[in-house]
């Protein structure tokens, strides 16, 4: 049975395997069971006990993630743009770097109308969005929570990944449409008309670039196009 230890002694062997506090907080606070965000009970907490199936819940947490782990893959969780996204090997762990051309693209975008307003939009409507390559459907959900006044699609060519973007957009009660399509190629068969805008971050790792070696665990497909 896994030796009892407090909070700050959970911190302190991380610290110990190098591993950064970020990581090692929100992987206690999954240990716990508290929301992710609240790295500052730890602080007010610093001295509590653990239970032995939290402390054994966090030394296999620990471990899987000094084996290379994404933090994301552990959880099963990662916040984006002010959403909770559900995701696991089957997409990228969305990086907070996304976060920017989310912001971009909100951006170029033309601000909302009221209803009554003439349409300024080049779609006639609503302004369009495709997403290329949505993966766990971030860009995509961030965008139609910020705006819902647009309509946005997305588009992989991971059956696996769209499960996931689905299942996200499902439980956000986000009305993004999601299809199967290899880039462009499926796309003229949702007949929208053209798109205001089109968003995508596409795999951009060289194959056999050496940084893939740290990247093991995410799909191959995210990260290097072939």
């Amino acid at each position: 049975m896994p030796t009892a230890v407090t909070v700050a002694e959970c911190l302190r062997q991380a610290q110990t395997h190098g591993l950064a506090r970020v990581d090692a907080q929100i992987l206690l606070l999954h240990s716990l069971q508290r929301p992710l965000h609240d790295r500052a009970w730890l602080l007010t907490h610093d001295v509590d006990t653990l239970t032995p199936v939290q402390t054994a819940t966090w030394q296999d947490a620990l471990q899987r993630r000094l084996g290379g782990k994404p933090v994301a893959y552990i959880t099963g969780r990662k916040d984006f743009f002010g959403l909770t996204l559900a995701v696991d090997a089957r997409v990228l762990d969305p990086r907070p770097d996304t976060e920017t051309l989310v912001e971009w693209a909100l951006a170029c975008l033309p601000e909302s109308k009221p209803e009554s307003s003439p349409a300024s939009s080049p779609s006639n409507g609503s302004p369009h969005i495709l997403d290329l390559g949505t993966g766990s459907g971030a860009v995509a959900l961030a965008l139609q929570h910020a705006r819902p006044d647009t309509k946005v699609w997305a588009v992989d060519a991971s059956e696996d990944a769209l499960a996931v973007a689905r299942a996200n957009a499902a439980r956000l009660h986000l009305g993004v449409q999601f299809m199967a399509s290899d880039w462009l190629c499926a796309v003229d068969v949702l007949r929208t008309g053209r798109f205001d805008l089109i968003v995508s971050n596409p795999p951009y790792v060289a194959e056999g670039d050496p940084h893939l070696a740290a990247l093991t665990h995410e799909p191959l497909s995210a990260l290097t196009s072939g």
